[in-house]
């Protein structure tokens, strides 16, 4: 299967198709028997390689039921599956999905725009993911490290809790105020976009779809120019998250839209710090990333665990 934003509307009828063109996403057929809790990451070559594998071998050592959605960024689904098999067996990463994105639709794609993608077209292909499964999703950095196999039953507990739309949050902003949080940080730190949370149903693919048309305005009927999309913007992933988490909160409450912030507490789904043990995820910030934690040792190209 192939999705790609429908181009069937010629410049006649809509003269601002050009402003609307995104990368193709290409989901093989593998993704038909997705179901289920799922985890979705997506990265380049480079970091497939240097966090992405790091991140499918602690999932296989805790042995979660979670699907993990590697989403490979301008490189072949061959070549990842390679790298994969050359560690892993088929039968053990069973869990351990694909997804391609690339650029062969664009003439040319300047680096500063390919960059610009690189961090923020997973919540794009997120939404292409929710539209053809209806599952909880939740979108993630791909240096992150399943740490507990408690991470399951977290997950399982945050579906139960009727939360539409999951916010990785430095601060509670929900249940507080957005006021307060500034005296914590600046808005744009407090939400950390490496943990959204989306609910099955229409519910949640709003919320996704909601975060995508901040993003890369594709939905407006006039478009703002190329420089003013918000996926080029300085923390423009975190303001497309405000925007959204503000947006549904604001709902009536009739509507049934719940917003949580999820905070990085100990013995709670994640980690944002630098202790990977306070948390059944740890997503640490580029600066607190210690790199000795990402670098595997093969014995007979069989991973071994890490000491977590």
């Amino acid at each position: 299967m192939e999705n790609q934003l429908d181009k069937s509307k010629s410049k006649s009828i809509d003269k601002y198709s050009d402003r609307r063109v995104m990368p193709r996403v290409i989901i093989p057929e593998t993704l038909l028997r997705l179901n289920g809790k799922s985890i979705m990451v997506s990265g380049d070559l480079n970091y497939f390689i240097k966090y992405g594998i790091p991140l499918i071998n602690s999932h296989l050592k805790h042995k979660l039921d979670t699907n993990l959605v590697i989403n490979c960024v301008d490189f072949q689904l061959s070549t990842a599956n390679s790298i994969i098999y050359k560690y892993f067996s088929a039968k053990s990463t069973e869990r351990v999905f694909l997804i391609k994105t690339d650029f062969s639709n664009f003439t040319f794609v300047d680096p500063e725009r390919k960059q610009s993608y690189l961090k923020t077209i997973r919540f794009y292909v997120a939404k292409l993911l929710r539209s053809k499964f209806n599952i909880p999703l939740i979108v993630t950095d791909i240096d992150a490290l399943f740490t507990s196999n408690k991470f399951d039953n977290e997950y399982s507990s945050l579906i139960s809790s009727q939360t539409t739309f999951g916010v990785g949050s430095q601060f509670n902003f929900i249940d507080d105020s957005f006021f307060n949080s500034a005296k914590f940080n600046y808005p744009w730190r407090t939400v950390k976009a490496g943990f959204t949370y989306f609910a099955t149903g229409s519910k949640g693919l709003l919320a996704i779809s909601r975060i995508v048309d901040n993003l890369f305005n594709i939905s407006d009927p006039i478009p703002p120019i190329e420089e003013l999309k918000l996926y080029r913007a300085y923390y423009g992933d975190q303001l497309a998250i405000i925007f959204t988490a503000l947006e549904f909160n604001s709902a009536p409450k009739d509507v049934g839209h719940k917003v949580a912030c999820i905070i990085s507490n100990e013995n709670k789904i994640l980690s944002f710090g630098s202790d990977p043990n306070s948390g059944y995820m740890w997503i640490p910030p580029a600066s607190k990333r210690n790199e000795a934690q990402f670098t595997l040792k093969f014995n007979n190209q069989e991973p071994k665990a890490f000491d977590f």
